[in-house]
C-alpha cells in the first residue's frame, strides 16, 4: 500500500518512468489529466488550474481566495488518492503534501543539461534554442510552484528519498531501480501507519474545504485535527450559530467516531 511521488525535470523521463512503474508493481498512475478532472468536479475554474498548476502564480496571486482554494483542493485530492494506497503520483507537489508520512517514497528524476536538450530536440523536432527555452521555462515554473505553495527548494536533495540521474538509464531501468528502493525501504508497518495517517489528513482536508470554502463559515484561524477517530475543531467564531453550523457541517463524515468542537465564540471576530 505504498505511494510513490515523482518530481521530475523536463526531459528526465518522468511520465515514461511512471508508466513503466505501473507495469512492474501494478500501482495506479495519478497523472495531470486525472487531477485536473477532479479539480473541475470540485468547481475549480479552468483558468485557475492553468494559472496555478505547477506554476509560480503571477497577477492572480493578488486574489488570495482563489490561490488558497486551489491549494486546499489540490491537497484534498492528493490525500484522497494517496489514502487508497498503491499509487504513483507525478508532480503536483505530491511529495510536499505527503512529506513525513510513513510509506511514502519521494523520488526526483534529473538529467544533465545536454541530455535534456538532446531529448527535447528529438521529441519535438525543434532546434537547440527552442529546447533551451522550454527547459528554462519549465524549471522556472516548477521551482516557483514548490517555493510559492510549499516554501520548499525544488533542487534540495534533502526533501527527496531518492534522486536518480536518468542520463544512462531508460525509463524501464529507472522504474526497476525505484521499485527496488521501495521494496527495500518501505515495511508493511510503514504502509499500514501511512495509510491511517493519510486517511486522517484526508478527513482534515475535507473538513477545511467544506467549512471554509464550500459553506464559507467565518471561523478565524480554523483548524481540524483527527486524533484516533476523534475530530477536533478549533478556531474563533463571532457567534454561537457559526460554531454550531461548523459542527453540523462535519457530522456524519466517514471515519469520524467522535467530534470535539473547541471553536471559541468571540463577538465581532472576523475570519482571516
Amino acid at each position: 500500500m505504498a505511494v510513490i511521488c515523482i518530481s521530475r525535470e523536463l526531459a528526465a523521463n518522468g511520465e515514461e518512468t511512471a508508466r513503466e512503474l505501473t507495469k512492474i508493481n501494478g500501482y495506479r498512475f495519478i497523472e495531470r489529466e486525472f487531477i485536473e478532472s477532479r479539480m473541475l468536479e470540485k468547481k475549480i475554474e479552468p483558468q485557475d488550474i492553468r494559472h496555478f498548476d505547477e506554476h509560480k502564480p503571477g497577477p492572480l496571486s493578488l486574489m488570495p481566495e482563489r490561490r488558497l482554494r486551489f491549494l486546499q483542493i489540490l491537497k484534498e485530492i492528493i490525500l484522497d488518492e494517496a489514502s487508497k494506497g498503491n499509487c504513483i503520483i507525478l508532480g503536483r507537489g505530491a511529495g510536499a503534501i505527503l512529506r513525513g508520512i510513513p510509506g511514502i517514497v519521494s523520488v526526483r528524476l534529473i538529467a544533465p543539461h545536454d541530455v535534456r536538450i538532446h531529448r527535447i530536440k528529438l521529441a519535438h523536432k525543434c532546434d537547440e534554442r527552442t529546447a533551451e527555452h522550454q527547459i528554462r521555462q519549465s524549471d522556472h515554473d516548477r521551482r516557483g510552484f514548490l517555493k510559492y505553495f510549499f516554501d520548499l527548494n525544488w533542487q534540495d536533495g534533502d526533501i527527496y528519498d531518492l534522486t536518480v540521474n536518468t542520463a544512462s538509464l531508460n525509463p524501464a531501468g529507472t522504474a526497476l531501480l525505484i521499485d527496488k528502493y521501495r521494496e527495500l525501504t518501505v515495511s508493511s508497518a510503514d504502509e499500514k501507519l501511512g495509510i491511517q495517517r493519510m486517511r486522517d489528513r484526508k478527513i482534515e482536508a475535507a473538513v477545511i474545504t467544506e467549512i471554509i470554502y464550500t459553506r464559507k463559515i467565518r471561523v478565524q484561524g480554523f483548524s481540524a485535527v483527527m486524533d484516533k477517530g476523534r475530530l477536533i475543531l478549533n478556531g474563533v467564531a463571532s457567534s454561537r450559530e457559526e460554531a454550531r453550523e461548523a459542527e453540523a457541517a462535519v457530522r456524519g463524515i466517514e471515519g469520524v467516531e467522535a467530534l470535539d468542537n473547541q471553536i471559541a465564540v468571540l463577538p465581532h471576530a472576523t475570519a482571516s
